[in-house]
């Protein structure tokens, strides 16, 4: 295992507070929500939810309730929009499958929080997810452990190891899916 390469970050400006006022809504990306956090989408791709504290009735806060039981509304059109999500996910896999500075660097001005501190961690982070990814070949994945090692970088996702090709296959399979394990010539 690989030490992770502590890198001091670059000094920013802060940004000014933006006032708060009534038509303004904290949104919050899917992995930040709060358990008890409402999940209407507000908009997307990238999907952002409401979180307000939900009233345990359902999994949205009260206002958002009422709206799912009249039958939806546009807050939550881009979620039922399944070619949206196609879209959304037609780009992402394409970033997966090629990882480039270039893709990585639009993907994450997207998607991602703020400007990165170095200019490798946008592809950094690309690299990294690619080895949680279902859908990467056993060329992909060692693809990616070379890279992040070559560069100092560890490889486990949030305490999660890199994915192993029968780790992988194992997890296809369980969602049904066929698997990856590439055959020696």
């Amino acid at each position: 295992m690989t030490a992770t390469l502590h890198r001091r970050p670059a000094p920013q400006t802060p940004r000014p507070p933006r006032p708060p006022g009534p038509e303004r809504v904290t949104t919050v990306r899917f992995p930040d929500l709060k358990p008890d956090g409402c999940r209407w989408a507000l908009c997307g791709p990238p999907f952002r939810f409401c979180n307000a504290t939900n009233d345990g009735r359902s999994r949205y806060c009260a206002a958002h309730h009422a709206a799912a039981a009249r039958g939806g509304g546009q807050g939550n059109k881009a979620m039922s929009d399944k070619t949206a999500l196609e879209e959304f996910l037609e780009k992402r896999d394409a970033v997966l499958r090629n990882p480039t500075e270039e893709a990585a660097r639009e993907w994450r001005d997207l998607n991602g929080p703020g400007p990165p501190d170095f200019p490798d961690v946008p592809l950094a982070t690309v690299h990294r997810a690619r080895l949680q990814w279902l859908d990467a070949t056993d060329a992909m994945l060692a693809e990616s452990v070379a890279w992040l090692q070559a560069r100092g970088y560890d490889t486990t996702e949030r305490i999660r190891p890199p994915l192993t090709p029968a780790e992988r296959d194992r997890q296809r399979a369980l969602q049904g899916k066929p698997p990856l394990a590439e055959t020696p010539p």
